[in-house]
């Protein structure tokens, strides 16, 4: 009788284990699906007038989920910058190279405008980055502090100092290929690119409106990225199985 009871007992303790285990993982498989749905849905290529078709990571102000850099077809301009300024683009190519060729652009650099002494990007996706062409600039940009500007002045001895806009200090040199980064630059600081077109001493005059931009996509993340309904980043594996989450939406100018 006793041999019985404790078989029956180990009968449904091994149950009640298969029923906890098949349960786990249809709650597991049914989270999948759903993010799938949320990460995963369809951000198919577009017209974009007379840019033509363009795809991920370019998305349309219908869809500002489906990519990071969004373009206004009906204005033929893209989304850069922190402010998000608009820059006119005159193409697009299938390798993902932007041409831009701004009017704005081109006036803020003639008024000696600071708003523009800031990095393009389309957001904070750490697996979108660009290459400019056809040369670019290194800038250092330095708040203006009595207990910072002496050591960043000595730091970047030799260098142009742009001492024009309001609350911080542009360093910069004429000699574009001749510097790197200073191993020791103070965390306050930080490392701008921008597009250049001819060798001058005076920054504004150095930079141009008129330049092209290479994205580069890190593959190794896997399939598209997209933003959910909470601004969060994700990218999602060619399975559609979420691959990582990279913060808030945000953009840099």
């Amino acid at each position: 009788m006793m041999v019985v009871i404790v078989g029956f007992g180990i009968r449904m303790a091994l149950a009640y284990f298969l029923v906890f285990f098949v349960l786990s993982h249809l709650v597991v498989l049914l989270q999948s699906a759903e993010e799938q749905k949320i990460y995963n849905r369809s951000c198919p290529p577009f017209q974009c007038g007379k840019l033509g078709e363009i795809r991920y990571p370019f998305t349309n102000i219908s869809q500002p989920e489906c990519g990071s850099c969004m373009i206004d077809c009906s204005k033929q301009k893209i989304k850069l910058g922190k402010g998000g300024h608009w820059y006119a683009v005159t193409n697009i190519s299938q390798a993902k190279t932007i041409a831009i060729d701004d009017r704005d652009l081109k006036n803020l650099l003639q008024s000696h405008n600071c708003s523009v002494l800031n990095n393009l990007t389309c957001s904070n996706s750490t697996s979108i980055s660009f290459k400019i062409n056809p040369a670019n600039i290194t800038l250092y940009k330095c708040p203006r502090h009595p207990d910072l500007t002496p050591q960043t002045d000595k730091l970047f001895n030799g260098y142009y100092n742009y001492t024009g806009c309001d609350d911080y200090n542009i360093y910069y040199s004429h000699h574009v290929d001749n510097h790197s980064t200073p191993q020791s630059l103070p965390h306050q600081c930080s490392v701008i690119l921008l597009p250049i077109s001819l060798r001058s001493p005076d920054l504004f005059n150095l930079l141009t409106a008129q330049f092209s931009l290479e994205l580069m996509v890190d593959s190794s993340r896997g399939g598209q990225c997209q933003y959910d309904s909470k601004g969060n980043y994700h990218c999602a594996k060619l399975n559609g199985t979420e691959t990582g989450r990279e913060g808030k939406f945000f953009s840099h100018f």
